[in-house]
């Protein structure tokens, strides 16, 4: 298992930190990657460094056509389909482009008599880094955490994915654009955003809630001042007046999520 996604908060201000995150997601080299791959590309799965197809890209993905190795980056099992379904998410990368800000896409798979089928693949839809939650229903939904950066815009995003209808959900994000100085914005705003862990089962009685506990914060650079970005002693001074830490929490009804505090 892995419980690990790297959250860049800050770089200069606070360093690059690791958020404490309950992932099923499992190492394609040791959870049977191989095998699972075969049913997307059969006869053309390598194992070295990554387990991967070394395929021309397949036409729903953003480098149709084009000879890449698209790798196998984690696989979430799970009872996705149905209460009693055997299912596999498998998240990819190498042959999708920037769809939703994100190079990855995922196959769900399916056992049917004994062998795994392809349901579908989805460009965008990230499942790196999920946790399974069981609905009342039996089903398993799961609630993943993913990162994107560009520029150093740095954006964090916990969401919900029912595999079943191939609907995602973006609950929370956290925003930092520290490490470009507010480029870009209005008003030349800082925004600070980190979510630093992700507890569950955090609401008595329903094992699907969850917490989320991060710093967050912002200010804005006057047009008299020189800008702090440059002076890591002064940022850090105006970080520690303007950040303070959150605590957001959701439940659920068993189909979807709600906050209940800010």
């Amino acid at each position: 298992m892995r419980g690990w996604w790297i959250i860049f908060v800050s770089a200069v201000a606070c360093g690059q930190q690791q958020a404490t995150f309950p992932s099923d997601g499992e190492d394609p080299k040791i959870g049977g990657g191989a095998e699972l791959l075969e049913t997307v590309c059969p006869g053309h799965v390598e194992t070295n460094l990554q387990v991967h197809c070394h395929v021309n890209c397949p036409e729903d993905t953003g480098f149709a056509g084009q000879e890449r190795d698209w790798d196998l980056v984690s696989i979430t099992r799970g009872h996705f389909l149905s209460p009693l379904s055997e299912d596999a998410a498998l998240s990819m990368s190498g042959c999708e482009t920037r769809v939703s800000g994100r190079f990855r896409g995922s196959v769900l798979l399916t056992r049917q008599s004994g062998k795994w089928v392809k349901r579908w693949y989805t460009p965008g839809m990230v499942t790196d880094n999920c946790h399974k939650v069981r609905l009342a229903t039996g089903r398993d939904i799961p609630v993943c955490l993913s990162g994107d950066g560009n520029m150093g815009l740095l954006v964090s995003t916990i969401s919900s994915i029912d595999l079943a209808t191939r609907r995602v959900d973006h609950l929370a994000q956290a925003v930092d654009n520290t490490g470009n100085c507010g480029m870009g914005t209005r008003d030349h705003r800082i925004q600070v955003g980190s979510i630093d862990r992700v507890e569950f089962g955090t609401s008595p009685g329903d094992d699907g809630s969850f917490s989320i506990f991060g710093v967050r914060g912002s200010f804005t650079i006057l047009p008299t001042e020189d800008q702090p970005c440059g002076r890591p002693d002064e940022l850090r001074a105006k970080l520690a007046v303007n950040t303070a830490p959150y605590r957001i929490d959701y439940v659920s009804d068993g189909t979807t999520y709600t906050r209940v505090s800010k």
